[in-house]
């Protein structure tokens, strides 16, 4: 055979192979005269969360469209975007083909809820987490904001911008009374009205001298930020044996002295 024969082979052969691959193509892409959808389409968004963020949410804020191409999807993206919200401190994302995608979050945990104010006018209402950051809640009911309990905290601040991401430092002395309350002084925490955290000082390494409660029955106690459960049980002996007929007549216990408890009346 000349080698224009073989050329002329080769060329057959070749233009063969890419017929049944053209066919094989046509048959991936369609069937019965329907069109098959590419395999790596986008057809369902997964949400783990441990805190109250919905998949209703992360869809409208994220605006990813199903159908979408999954591998044109940009992760880096949606993460950086979730991670500018002070409520959610972590993310994470995964690809799962052939057409998922998962979003996992872990959220701040809210411990009170906080009204900023700016000289005495109420401006901003928030909510603190436990780690000393506050944010604006997204996706808290009335009843999950029912349930946190209030604080009054002074910011000396023009404008309402230097409020959003304002950290609360000190915070963990907070969440240690109200787990201190919650877990072995229950009547007390219930007896809470809100606390007062007008007294803060937000300079750089300044902590609290005073953490005060207010109780419902208008009584005002105040604490120091060290060993809680002791002066829980001071307050509690108070308010339930020493001076349980005189509750009425009382308008401040002090607890943040080392070796005293001092009661002051109306």
């Amino acid at each position: 055979m000349s080698f224009k024969g073989i050329s002329r082979t080769i060329s057959l052969l070749f233009a063969a192979v890419a017929t049944v691959l053209t066919g094989v193509g046509i048959f991936i892409s369609w069937k019965n005269g329907v069109q098959i959808e590419p395999r790596n389409v986008l057809k369902k968004i997964t949400l783990l969360t441990d805190g109250k963020i919905t998949s209703k949410w992360l869809e409208e804020t994220l605006a990813i469209e199903m159908g979408a191409d999954l591998f044109s999807i940009d992760i880096e993206n949606i993460v950086k975007k979730l991670e500018k919200l002070p409520q959610i401190k972590k993310v994470f994302t995964e690809k799962r083909y052939p057409n998922s995608l998962i979003i996992g979050i872990e959220e701040r945990t809210a411990v009170v809820k906080i009204m900023l104010s700016d000289g005495g006018e109420r401006r901003l209402f928030l909510v603190d987490s436990s780690d000393g950051t506050i944010f604006s809640p997204i996706c808290y009911g009335a009843n999950d904001l029912a349930d946190i309990l209030p604080a009054i905290f002074e910011v000396k601040a023009s404008g309402t911008e230097k409020f959003k991401y304002f950290p609360l430092r000190g915070t963990p002395a907070i969440v240690e009374l109200i787990d201190t309350m919650k877990s072995d002084f229950v009547d007390i925490f219930r007896m809470v009205k809100f606390i007062d955290l007008r007294n803060y000082d937000s300079r750089p390494g300044a902590i609290w001298s005073t953490i005060e409660l207010h109780l419902k029955n208008g009584i005002v106690v105040v604490f120091c930020p060290q060993n809680f459960e002791l002066q829980l049980f001071r307050l509690d002996y108070v308010l339930n044996k020493k001076c349980a007929d005189l509750l009425p007549k009382i308008k401040k216990i002090n607890l943040s002295l080392i070796n005293d408890v001092v009661v002051e009346y109306r």
